[in-house]
Order: structure tokens, then C-alpha cells, then sequence
């Protein structure tokens, strides 16, 4: 037990928790995290929480989740008082999923999402504190329609409100084992189908939600776009562009504020005649350019009840198998589950997964493992809203939806129930380069004007006048036409100072070095901008000094 300024924290698995008139007994088994408990025993250290005051109703819900997940917490709490153990806060130990090649990975094993889209009201935060009673029913695995019982491990959540607090709601998800892949726009800030360049407006709503959402290990990832591209706007060749910007944006906010490195993608629909292309040019470039996942909203798969697959449609997973298989990012199935006549029966859950091959029609017949090149899905959707798509009626009290061409909550929750671990082989594709995708539109119109890809170069203050020096600054921004606040800084030089090895991320569209004047203004010396900036290479050298025109010009670079 860690004891700091009278508080005190124990990390492990809540094995037991029971109740005895007021008093609460929380078995917190800390040798499964390796530590000793107090006064040196071996096994578990019991911990009594006094009620009323000693641990609020959300905290009880909260380590109630964590004991039948069995996932991992660390409780900090205080000692003495009327109420003998006061508990201040409790986290949860989750593991965070990163990226490695076309896969996801938790702890360093295979990780796909078993996933359902829900928003039960567009527009409305469902993951706002206010609805923690319903997320608590939700993950009760004694409710027969909710999160638990049907095997998720992920929700994808299309809209939220950055300015709500959330800390309860995902606190309460975590100790049941579910992330969230995060929507970052909404109906006023989402990019449009005639966009012709960054909205401000998106910019600003992306930053506010990695804001408010980054300091939570289970957030999956943030979309971006949904569906952007369509019948309508497919010409806007400039679109995937424009996207890939926001994410260069969002991506170096949060880099700015030293936030995890959390996932950034979009997702488009299935329409292969452009989607597909568009999808090629979201993934080409180096990985700070291009999107670092992909979503694909696919509703290929059409079986009615009672039916099996026919080898027409397990050839229209082949396909998709067949055009994603070579992708250096996740692609994920981020809505599926098309109406079947007498509802759905959720027969493609072991294709995705890769527990049945999936195969093309004769005469080549070949098959291929599909979650080699799929990672993971997101049922369509956990609410019915009035298209037959809910797996759930949206009533008080919800009923599980059983008449219509939608449905099959519990069809599903057999097919996720058996799911129990995540197979599959990386591709072994690291990068596709944009320019390989010859005759792509939207790869021909990728290009931000910055630049291509990282360099890391060395920085000099060279102001020599006055003969003491004085303090620069070199920044960068991601911006073609930036305002004050889209400056990032990137080094600060004392008065002849040392100089400093910096790299500047790719999609940088220019480099400023501003320095302090003796009445302590601020005042640009020379910049990196258009062809000068794509001249640079890493090893070279950038010398931070004044040149005219009025401190506009070229900064000077000694080549490597």
C-alpha cells in the first residue's frame, strides 16, 4: 500500500465484493498485478469501505464491472474519518490497442473490435456522464439485451459533445472491457461533398474532441468523415486530400499537448466504382501523412433467415478480402448487417473473423482467411430508429427487436459469444507511396503542398547582432494559409545558444523563425516556405539569422 499525504492506492483485480448492513468488503487481489500487500501477507488484501461517504454509488458500480470483467483497477483512497476509508478516485488498467502494419494489437496479441453502432439519438452525446444509468443497465450482464450478454468489445459512437464531461460513462466501459471508436465532427463541422479546402470549423471541433477524449485508454480511435464521398461528389478528386490534412492537424494538436498517439481515420461507404480508389489514396504516404485507419460501411452480406451463405455472397467477402489485402492500415467493417427477409441471422460474424474461409466462384475458387485483411466489424445498429436496422427496441423498457428484416440480437450475440480470440497474419506492407497509385484521381490530388515526408535537421542561432545574441524561435505549421494559433513551435534558441537537431513532420507547409527584440517583441527573421521548404533534406542545416526583405526571406540552409 503507497501512502502520500495520508493517501492511500492499491492496484490489482477485485476478486470478491460484499455487503453487510453499511459496511462494504472489496477483496482486491493485489498479487495479480505482483505487489505485496501491507505489512508483508501473501494473496489478497481485503479493503472495508464505509457507506454512507466512503464510496459513492458510481465508484461501487464501477468495481461491480471490473469484478465480472475481470480487469485490472487501482483504488486510491483515504484513511480515517467517520467513515474509516474514503475512496477518491479509481482507474482502470486498460490496455491501450495500437497499430502494427493492417492490424490492431492489445498487449501485444491480435485485437479486432466485436463491435455495435449505437447513437440512439443523432446529434445527442451518448456517452455524456448524464447517461451513466443507462450505460449501467446497458453493461449489466442481467440485462438480457444489453452490452454484456451480446459479446462487444467496442462501440462505435457517430457524434459527442465536447464540452460534457465523460469521465464516468467511459470509466464505466473500461471496467466492462468495451472502447470506443470516437466520431470527431458532427452535422454543423463536418466536411462537405464540395469542400474545396480545410473548414476552420472542423479543425476546431477535431481539437475539441481529442481535448476532451484523450485521456482515456479505451478510445479505440477517431473518425473523421463518414461517408464523404458519394454518387453526388465522387468528382471532388480534392476531397481525400482536404481529410488527410484535418488528420495532419489533429494529429500534431495532440502531439502538441502530449496526448497518447491515439488512432485517426474516416470512414467512406461501399461503392467500389470510387470508394475503393479513395480508400487507396486516404492510406498512401508515410504514416504521419495518410489516415491510420480505414472504415468500410459494407452491407454485402444478404441472408435470409433460415438460409446458408450462397457461394455468390461468400464471393462478395472475397472480394473484399481481395481489395484490401495489401492495405499497410487497419481496415475495419465500421457498419454491416444488411435486412434479410424474416430478419438477420448474422451468418458472416465467422467469415470477418477468420474462423470460416471465404471464397471466390468458380471456376478459380480460391478462398483466402478474411480477417487477414479485415479487422474486425460494428453491427448496424444497437437501437432500432424507425429503418428496421435496430437490434434493440428503443422503448422503456427496450425489448430485443424480433419481427422485421432487421434484428437477430441474439443470433449475434451467439456468433460474437464464440469469438474468443483474433487470428490472423500482418501483411507485411509498411507504406504504399502515393505515386504508385498511377490513374487514381484523388492519389493525384493527395499532395498537401508541404512536405512529402519527415526530415530531421539541425538548427542554428546565428543572430550575432547585437554581439550578446538574442532568443529565437523556429515554428512550423500544417496550415496552407494559417492564423496565429496554427503555429507550432518547434525549438527555442538562447542568445547564442547550442543548436538543436529538430524534425519537422510530414505535411509541415512552413517553417517561420521569429526573435526577441530589446523591447521584448516578438519579430520574424526569415522563413521556409513552397519550393525552399521542399528543397530541404534531413542533415541540413537551417541557420536561424535576419533576412530582408524586412525579415521575409530565406532562411539560409547549409545542405548535408
Amino acid at each position: 500500500m503507497n501512502q502520500n499525504d495520508g493517501t492511500n492506492s492499491i492496484s490489482g483485480r477485485v476478486s470478491a465484493i460484499q455487503k453487510n448492513n453499511n459496511q462494504i468488503q472489496v477483496t482486491i487481489d493485489s498479487t495479480a498485478f505482483g505487489q505485496i500487500p501491507p505489512s508483508g501477507e501473501n494473496g489478497s488484501l481485503h479493503n472495508f469501505f464505509y457507506e454512507p461517504g466512503g464510496i459513492s454509488d458510481e465508484q461501487m458500480v464501477i468495481l461491480q464491472q471490473a469484478l465480472y470483467s475481470k480487469i485490472g483497477v487501482t483504488v486510491n483512497f483515504q484513511m480515517g474519518g467517520s467513515t474509516g476509508r474514503t475512496v477518491n478516485s479509481i482507474s482502470i488498467n486498460t490496455a491501450v490497442i495500437t497499430i502494427n502494419q493492417n492490424m490492431f494489437f492489445c498487449d501485444q496479441n491480435r485485437w479486432s473490435p466485436k463491435g455495435v453502432c449505437y447513437q440512439p439519438q443523432d446529434g445527442v452525446d451518448p456517452l455524456s456522464d448524464n447517461n451513466f444509468s443507462d450505460i449501467q443497465n446497458l453493461v449489466d450482464p442481467q440485462t438480457p439485451y444489453g452490452f454484456t450478454n451480446l459479446g462487444i468489445n467496442c462501440l462505435r459512437v457517430y457524434q459527442v459533445d465536447p464540452t460534457a464531461k465523460h469521465d464516468k460513462v467511459m470509466q464505466l466501459l473500461a471496467a466492462s472491457g468495451i472502447y470506443v471508436l470516437v466520431g470527431a465532427v458532427n452535422a454543423a463541422t463536418a466536411i462537405t461533398g464540395t469542400a474545396s479546402s480545410v473548414p476552420t470549423t472542423t479543425v476546431t471541433r477535431v481539437k475539441e474532441v481529442a481535448d476532451a477524449f484523450a485521456a482515456y485508454d479505451n478510445v479505440l480511435g477517431f473518425s473523421i468523415s463518414n461517408e464523404l464521398l458519394d454518387s453526388n461528389d465522387q468528382t471532388n478528386y480534392g476531397l481525400v486530400s482536404i481529410v488527410k490534412q484535418v488528420k495532419q492537424q489533429m494529429q500534431a494538436h495532440m502531439q502538441k499537448q502530449n496526448y497518447r498517439a491515439i488512432p485517426i481515420g474516416c470512414c467512406t461507404r461501399d461503392d467500389p466504382a470510387f470508394t475503393f480508389s479513395a480508400t487507396q489514396a486516404y492510406t498512401c504516404g508515410p504514416a504521419d501523412l495518410r489516415m491510420d485507419f480505414i472504415g468500410y460501411n459494407a452491407y454485402r452480406w444478404v441472408v435470409d433467415s433460415g438460409s446458408t451463405p450462397s457461394a455468390g455472397t461468400i464471393n462478395q467477402y472475397y472480394l473484399l478480402y481481395q481489395q484490401f489485402q495489401n492495405f499497410p492500415v487497419p481496415v475495419m467493417l465500421t457498419e454491416m448487417g444488411a435486412q434479410c427477409t424474416g430478419g438477420r441471422n448474422w451468418t458472416q460474424i465467422p467469415y470477418i473473423f477468420g474462423e470460416t474461409q471465404v471464397s471466390s466462384t468458380p471456376p478459380n475458387s480460391l478462398s483466402a482467411t478474411m480477417s487477414d485483411a479485415i479487422s474486425g466489424c460494428f453491427a448496424f445498429r444497437f437501437y432500432e430508429q424507425g429503418d428496421g436496422f435496430g437490434l434493440v427496441n428503443n422503448t422503456t423498457p427496450p425489448s430485443i427487436m424480433t419481427s422485421g428484416n432487421g434484428g437477430g440480437y441474439q443470433d449475434l450475440q451467439a456468433a460474437y459469444n464464440k469469438i474468443t480470440s483474433f487470428t490472423g497474419t500482418p501483411n507485411g506492407v509498411t507504406e504504399v507511396k502515393c505515386s504508385s497509385l498511377t490513374g487514381n484521381p484523388y492519389a493525384g490530388n493527395n499532395a498537401s503542398g508541404g512536405l512529402p515526408s519527415a526530415v530531421t535537421v539541425t538548427l542554428t542561432n546565428s543572430i550575432t547582432s547585437p554581439a550578446n545574441g538574442t532568443t529565437i524561435t523556429f515554428n512550423y505549421t500544417l496550415v496552407k494559409a494559417p492564423t496565429p494559433t496554427d503555429w507550432i513551435s518547434a525549438a527555442t534558441i538562447p542568445p547564442l545558444g547550442s543548436a538543436q537537431s529538430v524534425t519537422f513532420p510530414a505535411g509541415t507547409m512552413a517553417i517561420s523563425m521569429v526573435y526577441e527584440t530589446p523591447g521584448s517583441q516578438w519579430l520574424q527573421g526569415c522563413q521556409l516556405q513552397g519550393a525552399s521548404l521542399l528543397a530541404l533534406q534531413s542533415g541540413d542545416t537551417i541557420q536561424g539569422q535576419w533576412e530582408s526583405p524586412n525579415g521575409n526571406g530565406i532562411c539560409p540552409i547549409v545542405t548535408a
